[in-house]
């Protein structure tokens, strides 16, 4: 069995998660409609992560997942959001969070060359990597002394032990070391706002002060 492929990840900066500041303009941008989709979506990747039986006990054990259903490929993308997805978090001694809306961009996707779209899902496992995700309104991946990297993409390759954020997607050869150190997270407050119809910022999702019934199906699909 190949070993797992520990990446090192910055440390990540910039802000508060609930910077009261202007959040940078992206495209594809939704509504509350549009948001429900990329919820429902969400919830379809979960179940195809859940088809393979070794990802069941690490997403039980998991503080956190970032799942971004559709990475769009193409190099017209590169500094502008390639995908958009919702980021959960789980105590371990209670449900899921609600969804907060994020999008990613600077990624480009491997294998074949034909390729436009592949999920990606970043397993959060530990505090750490919780409190780096939301602290920020805006950050890069970048650097060699922050967050490591499980990429367990690549079927030979088991989850494994020990990072702090475990990568996963099915896209034959995943992505690219290089492209995810360079990948770029934005935080969609827009679509918080839209998708919960009143004004709330990620921590508030996070702690439970906004709740969309609509969310219940993406909840229930992940282990708790």
């Amino acid at each position: 069995m190949t070993r797992s492929l520990l990446l090192p990840i910055a440390a990540l900066a910039i802000g508060g998660f609930v910077c009261a500041g202007p959040v940078r303009a992206q495209s594809g941008a939704m509504n509350g409609e549009g948001g429900q989709q990329l919820v429902d979506h969400a919830a379809q990747t979960v179940l195809k992560i859940m088809a393979d039986t070794r990802f069941e006990s690490v997403l039980k054990h998991a503080k956190g997942v970032f799942i971004v259903p559709e990475m769009v490929n193409g190099s017209f993308l590169v500094g502008g959001p390639s995908g958009q997805g919702v980021l959960l978090t789980h105590d371990g001694n209670g449900p899921w969070s609600d969804p907060v809306f994020l999008s990613i961009g600077g990624v480009s996707i491997a294998g074949p060359r034909d390729a436009r779209t592949a999920p990606l899902v970043m397993i959060l496992m530990t505090p750490k990597a919780v409190s780096e995700f939301t602290r920020g309104s805006g950050f890069s991946l970048n650097g060699s002394d922050g967050l490591t990297i499980v990429n367990a993409s690549a079927p030979e390759r088991a989850p494994g032990a020990g990072g702090d954020i475990i990568l996963w997607s099915d896209q034959p050869g995943g992505f690219a070391a290089a492209d995810i150190n360079r990948a770029e997270i934005i935080q969609n407050t827009a679509e918080d706002v839209a998708y919960y119809r009143k004004q709330v910022n990620g921590r508030q999702i996070l702690e439970g002060h906004a709740n969309n019934p609509q969310a219940a199906r993406l909840k229930a699909e992940l282990p708790g």
